[in-house]
């Protein structure tokens, strides 16, 4: 009885929290990302602004998507989401977290790292060709 609990307990605790991933990105805030539930969450160095500018250009001239929506009316938080060709959903919320930097979090309908990953080095690389930095 003692071990059926236990493993119930275990497998429970790995459904709420899931698996944690540290993944390597370009970003000059902090080069570790972490990818959890789907979701990949990293810094970049800038303003709430400049870099949802960058995330707008990145998804839309440099990938390709296609922006379906933008939430702005926070001043502290603001959420792109787009469209891939294969329709799947790309959905970009950036946190600010004070002095010059922002958390930015990337997921993608099927929650694929390697995506994820690509759209998130995209808007660093954006961000430091923009000047934002």
């Amino acid at each position: 009885m003692k071990k059926v609990f236990i493993i119930s307990a275990v497998a429970a605790s790995f459904l709420v929290f899931g698996c944690k991933t540290e993944i390597n990105v370009e970003s000059a805030a902090s080069n570790v990302a972490t990818y959890r539930m789907g979701k990949l969450t990293g810094k970049i160095n800038g303003s709430l602004p400049k870099i949802l500018a960058a995330t707008n250009y990145t998804l839309e001239r440099r990938l390709g998507y296609m922006r379906t929506g933008e939430i702005t009316s926070n001043p502290l938080v603001n959420k792109v989401r787009a469209r891939m060709p294969d329709d799947r959903r790309v959905d970009v919320v950036i946190r600010d977290l004070g002095n010059n930097v922002a958390e930015v979090e990337v997921s993608v309908t099927d929650s694929e790292l390697i995506i994820c990953q690509r759209i998130f080095n995209e808007i660093a690389s954006q961000c430091r060709d923009s000047g934002v930095y």
